[in-house]
């Protein structure tokens, strides 16, 4: 994985409106429930999750 060169790409993509994010995000959080989208990642459940600030 190239976390440091994919996510700014991916977040530009869906800036841009090439990247459909809604299409393709497993579950949508609130900031401070991040710990909990992480360990889900962690987990592989739901590995592709919106965090909202």
């Amino acid at each position: 994985m190239r976390t440091r060169f994919d996510i700014p790409r991916y977040a530009d993509l869906a800036i841009r409106g090439i990247l459909r994010s809604e299409e393709i995000i497993t579950s949508s959080r609130p900031l401070h429930n991040v710990n909990e989208a992480m360990a889900d990642a962690e987990a592989r459940q739901g590995i592709r999750s919106m965090i909202h600030f």
